[in-house]
C-alpha cells in the first residue's frame, strides 16, 4: 500500500491474510444465515399453495418482491456504507434475514409471505454489500481472490448443512406431531424457528465481533486518487453471468423429472454432488485465482461453463448429466471469487461499498431476467434452447473479459477505478 491507500479504524492493524478474525467471524455469521434459503426454495412454493391457498400469481408475486426489493436498495446501500461505515449496515442485514425467517416460518396468510419477502431482499442488500466491502477492505490484495472464496464457501457450506438439515428435520417432527392436526405446517414452523435460533446466534457474533468497523473510511483527497478506469466492462460480464447461471436454475431440476423420471431419492442423488462441489471448493478456487490472474480465472470458469451447458441437453444416462452439472458448478466457482476479488482491485478504496452495489445490482438485474425467460423459452420453444443460449451468454462474457484485459495491457490487480 502507498502513502496515498486510504486506513481503516479498526481495533487490531497487526492482520494475519487471509484469515484474520473480522474475515474468520463473518465467514461464520454468513455460513449461519445461509441455512434456510435452499429448502425455502424446494418446499415454500407447496407450502403456500397447500396450507396458505396461494394462487400461482401470488408464488410468483413474493419471488418478484424479493428481486424488485434487492435491485432497489442496492445502490443507495453501497453510497451509504461507505459513507457511514460498514458494521451497522451489515447488523441490519442479520436483523432483516431473521425477520424474513420468522415471517416465511410462522405466516398465516400471503401477506406474511409477502412481507418476509420483502425483509428478505433488504437482509441479502444489507448484509452483502457490506460484507463484501469488509473483505475487500481487510485483506491483503494478493491474497484477495483466496478472501472471497473463504466467505462464498462459508455460504455455500451453510446451504448445504442447512439443506439436509431441513430435509431431516421437517419430516421427522411431521411424524412426531402427526397426532397433531396439520402436522406438516407445525413442523414447518419448528424448522424455521431453529433456523431464525441460529439467525440470532449470528446477530450476537456481529454485535459482539466487528466492533471496529463501525467507523467509516478515511477519505483521499479526490487529486490522489486514480482515475476510473475498467468497470463497466466487467459490470456487463457480471451482467452476463447473471443471466446464463440463473437462466438455468429453475430449469435443471425440471429437465431432470421431465427426460428421466426421476424420484425424490434419485433427484436428490444428482444434487448432491454439484452441491459438495459449491461447498468445498470456493476457498481453493480464490487460491487459483490469486495465482493465474482474476480476468484468467473468470474466462476459464466461464468458457467451461459454457461448454457444459452445451452439452447436457445430449447428456446420454443421468449419470453423465450429474458429471456435467458437477463440472459446471466447480467451472462457475472458479468465476465467482474472481469477480468478487476484481471488483475490489478496479474500485476506489473509499468507494468500495458502491462498487459491490453496482456488482450485485448487475448480477441481480441478470437472475431476474434469466429465469423469466428460460422459462419461457422451456415452455413454448424447445427444452435445450435455454441450455444453448445459456452457453452463448457465457461464452461472450468470457470473451469480453478477455478482449478487455488485451486492450488494458497491465496488471490486472492494479487499482484503476
Amino acid at each position: 500500500m502507498n502513502r496515498f491507500c486510504i486506513s481503516l479504524q479498526w481495533e487490531n492493524p497487526k492482520m494475519e491474510y487471509p484469515a484474520n478474525s473480522h474475515i474468520k467471524r463473518l465467514g461464520v455469521i454468513a455460513f449461519l444465515l445461509a441455512w434456510p434459503w435452499i429448502i425455502l426454495d424446494y418446499f415454500l412454493p407447496a407450502y403456500a399453495r397447500n396450507e396458505l391457498q396461494a394462487t400461482a400469481f401470488d408464488i410468483g408475486l413474493y419471488l418478484a418482491l424479493f428481486s424488485i426489493t434487492m435491485a432497489f436498495v442496492r445502490l443507495w446501500i453501497g453510497s451509504l456504507v461507505d459513507r457511514y461505515g460498514r458494521r451497522q449496515f451489515l447488523i441490519a442485514g442479520i436483523c432483516c434475514y431473521i425477520l424474513a425467517i420468522l415471517f416465511y416460518g410462522l405466516a398465516t396468510g400471503i401477506p406474511f409471505v409477502m412481507i418476509a419477502s420483502v425483509f428478505h431482499g433488504l437482509g441479502s442488500a444489507l448484509f452483502w454489500i457490506p460484507a463484501y466491502a469488509i473483505v475487500a477492505d481487510l485483506s491483503d490484495p494478493s491474497q484477495r481472490g483466496a478472501t472471497y472464496g473463504l466467505l462464498t464457501g462459508r455460504n455455500q457450506q451453510g446451504l448445504f448443512v442447512g439443506t439436509f438439515m431441513g430435509f431431516a428435520l421437517i419430516p421427522f417432527l411431521e411424524g412426531l406431531l402427526s397426532e397433531m392436526s396439520d402436522p406438516f405446517r407445525w413442523a414447518w414452523k419448528g424448522t424455521f424457528l431453529v433456523y431464525a435460533l441460529l439467525g440470532l446466534y449470528a446477530l450476537f457474533l456481529g454485535l459482539q465481533g466487528l466492533k471496529g468497523l463501525s467507523r467509516p473510511l478515511k477519505v483521499v483527497p479526490e487529486q490522489e486518487q486514480r482515475p476510473p478506469h475498467g468497470f463497466p466492462p466487467l459490470l456487463i460480464v457480471i451482467f452476463l453471468t447473471g443471466f446464463g447461471q440463473t437462466l438455468l436454475t429453475p430449469l435443471l431440476i425440471l429437465y431432470l423429472l421431465d427426460r428421466f423420471a426421476l424420484t425424490i431419492p434419485e433427484l436428490a442423488f444428482s444434487y448432491v454432488p454439484a452441491a459438495v462441489i459449491s461447498a468445498v471448493l470456493p476457498p481453493f478456487a480464490g487460491r487459483l485465482a490469486d495465482k493465474i490472474g482474476y480476468q484468467r480465472s473468470i474466462a476459464i470458469g466461464l468458457l467451461t461453463s459454457a461448454v457444459t451447458f452445451l452439452l447436457i441437453p445430449w447428456a446420454p444416462t443421468i449419470f453423465v448429466l450429474v458429471l456435467l452439472w458437477a463440472i459446471e458448478a466447480a467451472c462457475l466457482t472458479l468465476a465467482s471469487p474472481a469477480q468478487q476479488a476484481l471488483v475490489a482491485a478496479w474500485s476506489k478504496e473509499n468507494k468500495r461499498g458502491t462498487a459491490y452495489g453496482y456488482y450485485t445490482m448487475a448480477y441481480r438485474l441478470g437472475a431476474t431476467l434469466g429465469p423469466l425467460l428460460g422459462g419461457w423459452i422451456y415452455d413454448r420453444v424447445n427444452p435445450a434452447y435455454p441450455f444453448l443460449i445459456s452457453s452463448a451468454l457465457l461464452l461472450i462474457g468470457a470473451g469480453l473479459i478477455l478482449t478487455y484485459r488485451q486492450h488494458q495491457g497491465r496488471d490486472e490487480r492494479a487499482p484503476s477505478l
